[in-house]
């Protein structure tokens, strides 16, 4: 049986990456998957890991990267996205709803065999959202729509540099999405506030205005990854095992309507569990989510590095010069790197290769 490989050179090229695709037989149990970048934020909020640079819609950079870059790369991956059966395409970041109306349609048919994938997720800042774009997702057979609302708490937001949106606004933005047969879910995010238990008094008014007003079929939650891990390590399974205790009492709350899936709350309070899942973030479905919304849901999983599933080969593209958390390609757990943008040229920064190599 051969060793696997590591290859000597750190970073290959786009044709390198193409090769390595084309070359790609998927096994048993595998799935393909296309995630797009969008590497601009409308501000940048001071708890966000995943934080994309802050620019105005039309800038010269905004225009550079998705007029010319994003389609040049969607175009040169093209035989291998039309080649594959790409089970699903999420459109993440950064900020995806910093497109415009015409660039959605764009980018989408520029994709090919677009219409041919099953499960399509698009992240959203309900601030940048309108019946047009809502519109323009149902018709090219969004499945899945992802609202970061992170806090109903206007002080907060504006604290972190976050614009709020009126509720009333809000509400008829997920009243539309739902009417279209779109899966809905609502981010959530704690101990962003005072960053300490009183947090989560918070987080349980904003849980219940979720459940009693648009009802997503999930909402999830994450805790605030940088004050999480500055804590030491008894305060950090403290501050977790806390969260958890919010979490089920929502559950208890709903009566019925919500629910974490666990496989027990003696497992889910159990401290080797909640040091394992310290920055896990929480999934919390509506008990009557349909199998199509939840099957949409459980479509892609976005963890990178040694986290990406070993069922899962991800095709990502897009990322700006200089930009510290740019899109990643990984095919199972043998192969993955990390795209870099050298003045609007990209290169593959490979982390690790494992593939067996290819007997003569």
């Amino acid at each position: 049986m051969s060793e696997p490989q590591v290859l000597t050179q750190q970073v290959i090229d786009r044709r390198q990456l193409r090769e390595i695709w084309l070359g790609r037989e998927r096994a048993a149990g595998e799935t393909d998957h296309l995630y797009i970048h969008s590497p601009f934020c409308l501000t940048e909020c001071t708890f966000c890991k995943h934080r994309g640079l802050k620019t105005k819609i039309g800038s010269d950079i905004y225009e550079t990267y998705y007029r010319h870059y994003l389609p040049d790369l969607i175009s040169h991956y093209s035989d291998v996205i039309a080649g594959r059966a790409f089970c699903s395409v999420y459109f993440g970041g950064g900020t995806s709803s910093m497109m415009t109306p015409e660039l959605m349609v764009e980018i989408f048919n520029s994709i090919p065999k677009f219409d041919a994938i099953p499960f399509k997720t698009f992240e959203c800042n309900p601030s940048l959202m309108n019946e047009e774009k809502i519109k323009i997702l149902a018709s090219n057979g969004f499945n899945y729509v992802s609202f970061g609302v992170q806090t109903f708490d206007t002080r907060v937001l504006r604290a972190n540099d976050r614009p709020a949106v009126p509720t009333e606004r809000f509400n008829r933005l997920c009243d539309l999405v739902s009417k279209n047969g779109t899966a809905l879910n609502c981010d959530l995010i704690t101990f962003i506030d005072r960053k300490d238990a009183s947090d989560l008094k918070q987080l349980s008014r904003d849980l219940d205005t979720l459940a009693d007003g648009v009802r997503p079929d999930v909402i999830t939650v994450y805790a605030e990854t940088f004050r999480l891990l500055s804590l030491a390590p008894a305060e950090q399974v403290r501050f977790a095992g806390l969260l958890r205790q919010c979490l089920v009492e929502f559950e208890d709350r709903s009566q019925g309507r919500y629910r974490i899936l666990s496989k027990s709350r003696e497992e889910f309070f159990s401290p080797d569990a909640i040091r394992k899942g310290l920055t896990t973030d929480y999934r919390i479905y509506r008990t009557d989510i349909s199998d199509p919304a939840l099957e949409a849901a459980r479509s892609y999983n976005c963890s990178g590095e040694h986290k990406a599933p070993s069922s899962q080969n991800t095709l990502g593209l897009g990322s700006l010069p200089g930009e510290p958390d740019p899109s990643y390609t990984y095919l199972g757990k043998d192969f993955y790197c990390v795209e870099v943008n050298r003045d609007w040229v990209p290169e593959y920064r490979v982390m690790w290769d494992h593939r067996a190599p290819v007997l003569a």
